[in-house]
């Protein structure tokens, strides 16, 4: 074994004797470099990772997880508040499936799962049967909401009348309260919160919507939209419009975006909108009357009445003036013994319909106010005076879609007022770069470590390999003195020009046999 590592022992002492102080150092440094990485690699995968896979916990969900997680011997941490509870990254989904499983994490509610712990108490009375029962019912709402998008937790407290033989003038009802505490930086809409006050209703006997009280964990009351308030009386309604136009302003960029990538390649496109819409609801009513024909101004004739009337008679009084006597109409014919009097009388009367429109108008969620577009281009590189024409078309073609966004704002806009509000801005973005943030690794110290030793592996690898190539020159130079001193020995087996062959074959194909054989040629010497 000694004799195997003899050779490469004394080609170190040889290369160590022979390097420079400056190689010398560069040699030391790789291997403590070496040994640091290898060190710092060893700890970080022998270093068991964990994630959180529980996070905003009660204390008591905490204590039943911790229990079960010390009772099946699973490693884990407890963050410094204690609601967060981290196992090992490799088993956490199994985990979390386990303690669901198990039905460990409760949020401090238990439901009807109450009853598992007492159904085989004996002689429990009918009033401690009540509260297990009213808290199982308490439990249960609480899981429904704390299911919901952006519930952490909650809080129930109802309060079921009891039931009475006897008949009293007034129904006692049944009353909720709770108390939701939202995720950090959620804000719930008017529709969520309806959703809470349907699942109180109907998960408890005989109640409305006034006994029901509700409020999140700031001691803000969330009202139902039903009883006249709601969100929407506040803060919800704003963010709610807030979206509406936020929505409004990216669908009309977006198409001029698509438009304009038609044109222009997207970074060298940058479009701003900004609009002003009114929410205010309108509800209006129309009774307009219209003739049939409007151009006669007549209706369709649903009636025609015609009286016709004659009178006639012979012989009469002779006494008196026509018209004048007493009982007589004045100016109406008489008659007298010796004439005849006849009288006729025509009455039509003709009833008309017209049309009756009745129009129940309501207004659009939102109105269209004011609209502005603002439009950045970069012109070509190879052609930027075809920018001024193309320009003048992407100007026209804005003022089209701010009209047309325009026409129901109950504002008639000239061509003039229109162009001002939109603007084409023809600019280089040369110099403009983006600023790219990168993610900063816990482990970048490791991975700087890392580079750092593999470039110094390879200067010092680059300088072995220069050293072993500068101690071949030297042999090679030493190799016709070698061979002229060893010559008389040699004749006696070969010739010198077949040993010259072998040794010029030898220091091709093995260097560094060659190498050894010239020293210890030397050493005898």
């Amino acid at each position: 074994m000694k004799e195997r590592f003899a050779p490469f022992r004394a080609k170190v002492i040889h290369y160590w004797k022979q390097a420079s102080r400056t190689q010398k150092t560069a040699l030391i440094s790789t291997i403590v470099l070496f040994f640091v990485v290898l060190a710092v690699t060893v700890i970080n995968l022998s270093k068991t990772e964990y994630s959180y896979a529980f996070t905003d916990l009660n204390p008591s969900d905490t204590a039943a997880i911790t229990t079960y997680l010390q009772g099946q011997g699973i490693p884990y941490q407890l963050s410094g508040d204690g609601r967060s509870i981290g196992v090992p990254s490799t088993s956490a989904t199994q985990v979390k499936i386990d303690v669901e499983y198990q039905g460990l994490v409760t949020n401090g509610s238990i439901g009807y799962g109450i009853f598992k712990d007492n159904i085989s108490s004996f002689g429990m009375t009918d009033n401690e049967f009540n509260v297990l029962k009213t808290d199982a019912v308490a439990g249960e709402i609480q899981q429904l909401i704390n299911s919901m998008e952006g519930v952490s937790k909650s809080k129930v407290v109802i309060v079921v009348p009891t039931e009475n033989v006897f008949i009293r003038d007034t129904e006692e009802l049944s009353s909720a309260s709770a108390v939701i505490t939202f995720k950090r930086g959620y804000r719930p809409d008017q529709k969520l919160i309806d959703t809470i006050y349907n699942l109180v209703i109907h998960s408890l006997p005989k109640i409305n919507q006034d006994n029901i009280t509700i409020s999140d964990q700031q001691g803000e009351l969330l009202s139902s939209s039903k009883m006249g308030g709601g969100l929407g009386n506040s803060s919800s309604l704003v963010a709610e419009q807030f979206l509406i136009k936020k929505q409004f302003e990216t669908e009309i960029q977006r198409n001029i975006q698509l438009m304009l990538n038609k044109i222009f390649p997207p970074e060298k496109v940058v479009v701003s909108v900004i609009s002003t819409l009114n929410f205010d609801k309108k509800n209006s009513v129309e009774q307009i009357v219209k003739p049939v024909n409007e151009t006669n101004n007549k209706g369709i004739e649903i009636s025609v009445e015609k009286i016709q009337e004659s009178y006639s008679s012979e012989g009469g009084s002779t006494s008196g003036v026509p018209g004048t006597g007493e009982g007589d109409v004045p100016g109406y014919p008489t008659t007298d013994s010796g004439g005849r009097s006849e009288s006729e009388s025509l009455t039509e009367r003709i009833n008309y319909d017209v049309n009756r429109i009745s129009n129940e108008i309501v207004s659009a969620p939102f109105q269209v106010k004011d609209l502005t577009v603002n439009v950045a281009v970069e012109p070509p590189a190879n052609d930027p005076a075809s920018i001024i024409e193309t320009k003048s078309a992407i100007q026209q073609i804005l003022s089209n879609i701010v009209a047309a966004s325009l026409a129901d704002s109950g504002k008639n806009y000239t061509e003039e007022e229109i162009n001002k509000k939109v603007f084409v801005l023809a600019h280089s973005f040369d110099g403009v770069q983006e600023e790219k943030v990168g993610s900063i690794f816990s482990s970048a110290l490791f991975y700087g470590l890392g580079a750092i030793a593999l470039a110094v592996i390879l200067v010092g690898a680059f300088m072995v390999f220069r050293r072993r190539k500068a101690d071949e020159l030297e042999a090679e130079e030493l190799l016709p003195q070698a061979l002229s001193e060893s010559t008389p020995d040699l004749d006696t087996v070969k010739s010198e020009s077949q040993v010259r062959t072998q040794l010029e074959s030898l220091a091709r194909k093995k260097p560094e046999e060659f190498v050894n054989l010239l020293r210890t040629w030397l050493v005898d010497d």
